[in-house]
């Protein structure tokens, strides 16, 4: 009696081991599929010339909730009255994105960004930093199990003037979103 009460011990502490070696590797192996890429990418060629993008690499928390943060760099060329101008913008951004529905989203972004206005005349370039606060939301619509097509729109709240922002783009993940 005393070796099946031993045997039947062994067996429960040796599953209940196998079992959170189990979950252990699960949750080890499935922080890549939290990973989810977000961002923009602007070409326009013409009079103004604008080249850049807004890459962002964000963390699924929640099957509703992704939290990120990217890089900004835009640079835009044009002439005005035989004077030209490159003027750049650049800085970091962080993003917070909640899903209300199954295709409904609500969205916070963050970007703390530098201008630098650059023109081709002897005058030295002049640059400013700014803070951008867009909140907003959109729709997203499924174009596989890990990419999205997604359009919203934004305000800057903290400068109302420059507001409101449509963007659209596409978003992809490395797991399911």
């Amino acid at each position: 009696m005393r070796a099946i009460l031993l045997l039947l011990s062994s067996f429960l502490l040796a599953t209940s081991i196998n079992a959170q070696q189990v979950e252990n590797e699960e949750k080890q192996s499935n922080w890549k599929e939290k990973l989810v890429l977000d961002g923009n990418l602007a070409l326009r060629f013409g009079a103004p010339t604008l080249i850049g993008g807004n890459p962002q690499i964000g963390y699924r928390i929640t099957d509703k909730i992704v939290a990120g943060a990217g890089y900004s760099y835009f640079l835009s060329t044009t002439k005005v009255r035989s004077v030209k101008y490159n003027d750049k913008l650049h800085g970091p951004t962080a993003f917070t994105r909640v899903l209300v529905t199954d295709n409904l989203f609500a969205r916070a972004d963050y970007q703390s960004l530098m201008y630098v206005l650059d023109s081709a005349s002897d005058a030295p370039p002049q640059t400013f930093g700014r803070d951008r606060l867009f909140l907003g939301g959109g729709y997203r619509y499924p174009l596989g199990s890990r990419v999205n097509f997604t359009g919203g729109l934004f305000l800057d709240v903290l400068d109302p003037a420059a507001s409101p922002v449509f963007r659209a783009g596409v978003e992809a993940g490395f797991g399911r979103w």
